[in-house]
């Protein structure tokens, strides 16, 4: 929770359902020393780690019992959000100042 620029309570926060590029602005406003920043760190390495295998083949999503194949394009975009969740991690692992 923080006060924005005409002094109202509001909020923010990183989810399972935010995008990469959400949570990157997210890491660049508050920083590491918001509130989870540590957890945060964990999480994104993580994300970053799952989506850098699905980009490379190495890990699949499976419906009925069947591994779904992923196009080039969503390998791509894989690859992409992988270096955004690691970026997240990086921006919110920097020493707090």
């Amino acid at each position: 929770m923080y006060l924005d620029e005409q002094e109202h309570v509001t909020w923010a926060a990183v989810g399972i359902y935010t995008e990469p590029a959400e949570a990157l602005e997210f890491a660049h406003t508050f920083g590491p020393r918001c509130e989870g920043a540590s957890r945060l760190v964990i999480w994104a390495e993580r994300k970053a780690n799952f989506d850098r295998k699905l980009g490379t083949g190495r890990a699949h999503f499976t419906m009925n019992g069947q591994a779904q194949d992923r196009d080039e394009t969503q390998k791509a975009t894989d690859l992409h959000n992988a270096d955004t969740w690691a970026e997240v991690a990086r921006v919110m692992a920097q020493p707090v100042k």
